[in-house]
């Protein structure tokens, strides 16, 4: 028999879509710039913009290191997304040419919306069906992402990752606690590394 605190994964899809939406209002109320974390705190610099002897340690075991990295993914959460935005957006302006693309293929399917809410134009329609005109829409999208947006998308979560999880793992979670004064309690994640559901 499994204790009372153990997690029952999710039976039905009634359950998944409880628990996905806890989990987008938990998140929405923690994406405030009430918790945008001070760049020399996050940073880990002294007043006179130095970094602080104690502000990175490396963990001495797994259990430190898990320790940090949950800390430090509750504490510093919108900073972590905010350089996400930052990455995507930079990452995506090196890439003109994926702009442009997705740009045509969104005015492609605005423009098939258009003609299948008016019924136009009437003289294709024994050939072009808007049955077809979506299939070939749905072509040219997955094209589309295949060919030049995947390998942005993949830079930019790949990047992200690995900056995030430097910071989180070598950030000193003591040191925070010291300067903020209340240690992050009301930020901290649960054992299972998620905020609480």
């Amino acid at each position: 028999m499994a204790p009372q605190n153990s997690i029952q994964p999710p039976t039905t899809s009634k359950d998944v879509k409880h628990r996905l939406l806890t989990i987008i209002q938990k998140l929405r109320s923690r994406l405030t710039l009430t918790h945008l974390r001070p760049l020399p705190l996050f940073l880990g610099l002294t007043p006179n913009t130095c970094l602080s002897p104690t502000a990175y340690v490396i963990p001495s075991s797994a259990l430190a290191l898990r320790s940090n990295v949950t800390s430090n993914l509750g504490f510093f959460l919108t900073n972590y997304i905010l350089i996400l935005l930052l990455n995507a957006l930079i990452i995506s302006l090196s890439h003109p040419l994926m702009l442009l693309m997705c740009t045509l293929v969104s005015l492609l399917w605005y423009l098939h919306r258009i003609t299948v809410n008016l019924r136009l134009p009437p003289t294709l329609e024994p050939h072009i069906t808007p049955f077809r005109r979506t299939c070939v829409l749905l072509v040219v999208t997955v094209y589309v992402f295949l060919y030049y947006c995947l390998v942005p998308m993949m830079a930019t979560v790949g990047v992200t990752g690995f900056v995030t999880m430097a910071h989180a793992t070598g950030r000193n979670a003591g040191d925070i606690k010291s300067k903020t004064g209340k240690g992050g309690e009301e930020d901290k994640m649960d054992e299972r590394g998620m905020i609480d559901v």
